[in-house]
């Protein structure tokens, strides 16, 4: 990743917009700004609590005039594009565009680059928003990022209700600490950088979605079921089981 350190050895004094400011990855990618002497701006569509030395935009990646106005003075963004349409985006991008702030974009690893389309419509989402950020002359640094790990949180109100989650069959990813990705994130915005291919980010293992899931739930005790899930990444906590059906129990 780039240098993130100016000719004294301190971090550049630079201006940046987080948009998404106050999610699991937009609060680390903040702390970590912060940490580094960055002048912050979060743009949200709801203000979180007060948090030193962090400016707040109140508005939306939709609103042209919110974003007009979060860009005014911004060296640099990072941008997460929360929606499953990127034709929205094209007004936000013209903004960014005229704005002119270096680009760091969140994407997928999942993308293909050698395929006309892609198989599934949020990684199709994801290719075509870096298409739109490249045709506008932004020239963006791309971090490709598997799946967070704070994902797993939105299982959290299942396990509250009951002993059994459910959810879609996907593919075993190698998930990856929303806390690497802000690394990541924040080399790219205050570093030097002339990189045009995208960074790959990944986790250590690749992992089910059952032990993905082991790895959020209470440690209790192991019911039996008719397809035992791998342990998990960390090697501990009890066993646990999936059915055929995508519902995994506890």
């Amino acid at each position: 990743m780039p240098d993130t350190t100016g000719p004294t050895g301190s971090a550049c004094r630079s201006s940046i917009l987080v948009t998404g400011a106050t999610g699991n990855l937009g609060r680390e990618v903040v702390d970590r700004l912060r940490a580094h002497g960055a002048r912050v701006r979060g743009l949200a569509r709801d203000q979180g609590g007060p948090r030193p030395g962090v400016e707040w935009a109140v508005g939306d990646l939709t609103d042209p005039a919110a974003m007009r106005a979060a860009l005014a003075g911004i060296d640099a963004v990072f941008l997460i594009w929360p929606l499953l349409d990127s034709a929205p985006a094209e007004a936000m991008i013209a903004e960014l565009g005229a704005a002119a702030p270096r680009v760091v974009y969140l994407s997928s690893t999942a993308i293909d680059d050698a395929a006309a389309r892609q198989s599934d419509p949020i990684v199709q989402v994801h290719a075509d928003m870096e298409g739109l950020l490249r045709d506008a002359g932004l020239r963006p640094t791309v971090l490709r990022s598997d799946t967070l790990a704070s994902n797993a949180r939105g299982w959290a109100p299942q396990l509250r209700a009951g002993d059994v989650v459910s959810g879609p069959e996907i593919a075993r990813t190698a998930v990856v600490d929303e806390r690497d990705v802000a690394d990541a994130a924040v080399a790219a915005l205050l570093g030097r950088h002339d990189r045009r291919e995208p960074y790959l980010l990944t986790g250590p293992e690749v992992l089910a979605a059952p032990t993905r899931w082991r790895s959020s739930a209470p440690r209790s005790g192991a019911v039996c079921g008719s397809m035992r899930s791998p342990p998990t990444s960390r090697g501990r906590g009890c066993s646990r089981t999936v059915a055929p059906s995508g519902c995994w129990k506890r």
